[in-house]
């Protein structure tokens, strides 16, 4: 698979499958040249090789970095790490 969002810049890209579709996560910056990544980008899939943007699904106030998604019964889970420059 490979995937690029049609704008800005997008890293470490995780891939979840639920009832027969691919969700593709990644840390996501508006800023193709910058590399604040506070937003979690999200594409998905019927196929798990050509995925469709969704855009930016969450907006958040500090960096997000190495995320993984987790399903526990109906709930859907986000876990990531964070930190605020200078670190």
């Amino acid at each position: 698979m490979f995937y690029r969002p049609r704008t800005g810049r997008f890293k470490d890209g995780y891939v979840f499958w639920n009832e027969g579709r691919f969700y593709l996560f990644g840390m996501y910056s508006h800023d193709a040249d910058s590399e604040d990544y506070r937003n979690v980008w999200m594409a998905e899939s019927e196929d798990g090789v050509h995925f469709s943007d969704v855009g930016p699904v969450i907006e958040a106030p500090f960096e997000v970095w190495a995320m993984s998604v987790y399903r526990i019964g109906d709930t859907f889970v986000l876990n990531h790490g964070s930190f605020t420059r200078p670190g």
